[in-house]
């Protein structure tokens, strides 16, 4: 069977165009038309329906079965111009969001350990609480060294994102493997976290640890074995698409939920007691209740950004795959008419 850039390049010298010529009429680069004849790269099928009324060829011809699921896995998920730089804006809000969550969370480290803070208990009695020297210093230490690493893995994985998007190979595979990459991070963080909570609560009942693993974990582990399959293995069952946009919704409810706790617990007069060298202090909160909220109203921002991308790139490849087959169907009667007649 010949292949689409041949059959491009022949169809073009047939009408006597040059390439430059053919570019300017679909407003493309002159290499652009190269890499297309090359069988680098393949055009979009508006791009093709619009080369074959130039050209005055039929997609038929032009365009075989085999070019256009070719065509669907090469190029990026997403190829409309203003979709694509919403995919890009996209990728810089994410890594944007997750640096202001860094931010925070280095802020809030340093507000606990940066300097002693006194505190008067009943009858006068003071104590100097420093970071350490405080069970509940110690578990804020813990509880933020963990969403640091986190955070700072999301960087590095959507800044490679945003340079594969800007360079436009932004494939499914591509795509794909930046999604699982990501969610197998969140699962390995929310298994540290989870595990760290277990060993710094010991006392805890094992029925809500097996409960902190379903919540937390299967989402994010299903989330990325549908990813894989959808996007890596092209896999046409619509039981996908659907599922990763239920779990996207759910890790963004999820996080919502929590972020709401931590609002109404900054707003609410309520004391906080703690017992440090057998005294009591009451009201201490190390400023937990504003700079927890702060930061997860921050992380539900980044939440939104990241599964919001996500379901974007799910629902832009599903259609781009759905017209794909169309055009096969429409390609195979094509040829079934020309054989019969």
């Amino acid at each position: 069977m010949v292949e689409f850039g041949e059959q491009l390049r022949k169809a073009r010298e047939d009408k006597g165009m040059t390439q430059q010529t053919l570019a300017d009429k679909l407003f493309v680069t002159r290499p652009t038309v190269s890499r297309w004849e090359r069988g680098e790269r393949y055009p979009d099928l508006l791009t093709t329906k619009k080369i074959t009324e130039i050209l005055d060829v039929s997609l038929d011809n032009l365009l075989s079965g085999k070019d256009i699921s070719i065509e669907v896995e090469r190029n990026p998920v997403i190829e409309n111009r203003t979709a694509h730089n919403a995919i890009i804006a996209l990728y810089a809000f994410v890594i944007f969001s997750c640096m202001m969550v860094l931010f925070s969370n280095i802020a809030n480290y340093f507000m606990m350990y940066g300097q002693p803070r006194v505190f008067g208990g009943p009858g006068g009695a003071e104590a100097e609480l420093i970071g350490y020297a405080s069970i509940v210093g110690m578990n804020f230490g813990t509880d933020q060294i963990i969403p640091t690493i986190k955070t700072i893995m999301q960087i590095v994985v959507f800044s490679f994102g945003l340079a594969q998007a800007i360079k436009e190979t932004l494939s499914p595979k591509m795509t794909g493997g930046i999604i699982v990459l990501f969610l197998a991070l969140e699962s390995l963080v929310r298994f540290a976290e989870v595990l760290t909570t277990w060993i710094t609560a010991w006392a805890i009942d094992v029925k809500f640890i097996i409960a902190d693993f379903c919540i937390f974990l299967i989402p994010t582990v299903s989330g990325a074995l549908l990813t894989y399959f959808l996007f890596i293995r092209n896999s046409k069952k619509i039981i996908l698409p659907i599922m990763i946009i239920f779990v996207s919704v759910l890790e963004v409810v999820l996080n919502l939920d929590y972020t709401i706790y931590w609002i109404i617990y900054a707003i609410k007069e309520s004391s906080v007691v703690y017992y440090v060298d057998e005294h009591v202090f009451n009201n201490i909160d190390f400023g937990m209740r504003n700079s927890f909220t702060i930061n997860n109203v921050l992380v539900l921002l980044v939440d939104v950004a990241v599964y919001g991308l996500i379901v974007f790139q799910t629902v832009a490849l599903w259609i781009k795959r759905k017209r794909v087959e169309e055009a096969i169907m429409k390609n195979a009667e094509g040829e079934v008419k020309e054989t019969t007649t």
